[in-house]
């Protein structure tokens, strides 16, 4: 018997003597004629348990608290003790069967909740006499008596559950009860307050209980709705697993106690996701992903973490890992899960994978650290493919200067050394000016001027891309306003990386249009085929939230996919971009020509705007033109600029101000 089951069986046994009493005491006459009341109670009571209300806690989303002991405890108040700790017991074994857990789990929450009441009983009794096992005549002057005593009830109930807890967990018990009381005093807490009111007011008139639970009803709802939003915005859609966001912050939280509880910090990818994708469609991928997920979260342990950070790759964050060998054996563990194969649609699929890991403090004491020691650890293990890999310095020849790299990094978002250049989208046909794409640049002071491909994927491992897309879209919205207001019809485009497209972007988006006073219609967001496909539930509800804002949409690098033709009717976009490698080749090849010409004819019929960039000289534009092509861009037309440049292009460029042809902004 481990030490959870050894101190529930001691909780039990303490128990029973006085709820045995307590039950045995109880005198029927009490009811006195008033038995469908408090049948309205018990089924009040029973409700509360079954229904209990969602509510958010710290960074997680899965917390909740119930009625049920507000309803209990004003029960003490007005009838035997016995009687209550016999009707919580009903409640507690309807919960119990519906979600069919064990009947050691039900004796423990009979025995932790009469300790409760029975401590709640003897305080009130103790301030205001009479019987311990009796009722008690509820007057005003002993509502503060009776808020006083529900004092004991939460110290007690709280107490025996959170220590439950913390030995589930094991973690120390002091640190989990103090974290449990603060969080629960804010929210149980309050609604144990309303007890003694509740109490009152049934002793006035039995009626008043409809009147009383119609603002908790609406607080349900509330909670509910606000459990839903916190939910969406830190657990993976198609998964329910934590996301990226979730998971760097338990991560944060726990390099801060790494000198008491290590950590292992494990990345574990797929080997050849893509091609159940390319071959069965992302259908059965998502399937895969999902029954993946399902098979990690049984296989670790109730205080560890497993995250969906995006695609097929997982995150686990391992409490009190202290030695490689303790980790890899997890690892192990996790592979073996996942080798048996999963039947999806009919069919069995064998899934590998491969695992990084790194250990904190051993490896980093840091999450950003941690994550990218992780993350080489895991391309390494990828070399072998379905194999586990810890971190080893010495393996990592670019340590150092990545380290540098990000420490840069994260200084020049704080200057001028990152900035935004603009590269001018014209229609194929007339050759006007429409659009503008924002590209982001990097002013090294010893490597010089970096291209994207240099540094958004070290933004994405030092978890730093949030800031990077914060500051395109703020500058660039910024450019875009001084062209409206200059009365130049022009639109913005911004490409996003896929670790930058999560539940922030659409509050970031609507933010800074308002900030800059500008129709979300001007803006259009670029997504890679890849990260749109990923997860298409979850991207689904994203880009309905940001249509839904009126920004417009773009599938970037349009036909590098396989499998997304099939999705395209159910993508909530306004245009899709030829990839520039088959543009490139337009001229010359055959092949390449009859790709962008299918592109365009299937953008077409769905309606979409079809934008083509690459566009190196005049036969390519020529022959985009006379395919249909809406939009081109490329450096035939103009290289990307720097924000005073490109200014001095577009006035040389663009046709006369819209002020001087009787339109605005609202226009």
């Amino acid at each position: 018997m481990d030490r959870l089951s050894r101190y529930m069986l001691r909780v039990c046994l303490v128990a029973a003597p006085g709820i045995a009493v307590a039950v045995s005491r109880v005198d029927l006459t009490w009811l006195d004629g008033r038995e469908a009341a408090f049948a309205a109670l018990l089924a009040v009571l029973v409700v509360g348990e079954l229904v209990p209300i969602p509510v958010a806690r710290r960074d997680d989303a899965g917390d909740e608290i119930s009625i049920s002991s507000t309803i209990a405890c004003a029960m003490v108040l007005l009838a035997p003790v016995g009687a209550v700790i016999v009707a919580q017991a009903v409640a507690l074994a309807a919960d119990e069967a519906l979600k069919r857990r064990n009947w050691f789990r039900l004796c423990f929450n009979v025995a932790q909740y009469g300790t409760a009441l029975l401590a709640m009983k003897g305080t009130f009794t103790l301030l205001v006499g009479g019987d311990v096992f009796g009722t008690h005549a509820l007057r005003s002057a002993d509502l503060f008596p009776a808020l006083v005593s529900t004092a004991p009830f939460f110290v007690v109930n709280n107490g025996l559950t959170g220590t439950a807890v913390a030995l589930k967990l094991r973690v120390g018990v002091w640190r989990q009860l103090a974290s449990d009381f603060r969080w629960q005093l804010s929210t149980a807490g309050v609604l144990l307050a309303l007890s003694p009111v509740l109490a009152q007011s049934f002793e006035w008139s039995p009626w008043t209980l409809p009147l009383l639970l119609l603002p908790l009803g609406a607080v349900h709802r509330s909670a509910q709705l606000a459990f839903a939003r916190e939910r969406e915005a830190l657990h993976d859609a198609l998964t329910g697993l934590p996301n990226r966001t979730l998971f760097n912050g338990r991560l944060q939280a726990a390099c801060g106690e790494l000198v008491r509880r290590p950590v292992a910090v494990m990345l574990l990818d797929l080997d050849h996701f893509k091609d159940i994708n390319d071959t069965l469609g992302h259908q059965v991928g998502d399937q895969v992903i999902a029954e993946v997920a399902q098979r990690l979260r049984g296989t670790l342990r109730a205080q560890d973490l497993v995250a969906r950070l995006g695609g097929d790759e997982f995150a686990v964050l391992s409490y009190g890992v202290a030695d490689a060998a303790a980790a890899v054996a997890q690892a192990d563990r996790l592979l073996d899960a996942l080798r048996r194969p999963l039947l999806v649609g009919g069919t069995h699929l064998e899934t590998r994978c491969s695992i990084g890991i790194a250990l904190g403090p051993t490896h980093g004491q840091t999450f950003e650290l941690l994550i990218r020691q992780a993350d080489v650890a895991l391309y390494a293990a990828k070399e072998r493919r379905g194999t586990i890999a810890v971190y080893e310095a010495d393996r990592d020849e670019s340590s150092l200067e990545r380290l540098s790299l990000v420490s840069d990094l994260r200084q020049a978002l704080e200057n001028d050394d990152i900035f935004v250049v603009y590269q001018p989208q014209c229609e194929s046909t007339s050759g006007t000016v429409v659009a503008l794409e924002a590209l982001v640049r990097w002013r090294h002071p010893e490597h010089g001027l970096l291209a994207p491909d240099t540094f958004i994927g070290l933004a994405e491992n030092a978890g730093l891309i949030a800031q990077l897309t914060s500051r395109v879209l703020d500058d660039g919205l910024a450019k875009l306003h001084e062209w409206v207001d200059r009365g130049w019809p022009v639109t913005l485009a911004v490409n996003l990386s896929p670790r930058g497209f999560d539940a922030a972007l659409p509050p970031q988006v609507a933010e800074l249009l308002r900030r800059y006073d500008l129709p979300a219609s001007l803006l259009t967001l670029e997504l890679t085929e890849s990260t749109i496909m990923t997860d298409t539930k979850s991207s689904l509800g994203l880009l309905r939230r940001l249509r839904d804002l009126g920004v417009r949409l773009s599938i970037d690098d349009f036909g590098t996919g396989y499998s997304s033709l099939s999705y395209l009717k159910r993508l909530q976009v306004d245009e899709v971009k030829i990839d520039r490698g088959f543009v490139a080749g337009l001229a010359h090849d055959d092949n390449d020509a009859a790709i962008v010409r299918a592109a365009i004819d299937l953008g077409h019929h769905f309606g979409l705007r079809v934008v083509a960039e690459g566009v190196e000289d005049e036969t390519s534009w020529a022959r985009l033109s006379r395919m249909g092509a809406d939009i081109v861009q490329g450096f035939h037309i103009c290289r990307p600029l720097p924000a005073d440049e490109i200014d001095v292009w577009l006035a040389a460029h663009l046709p006369a101000p819209l002020a001087d042809r009787g339109l605005s902004r609202a226009g």
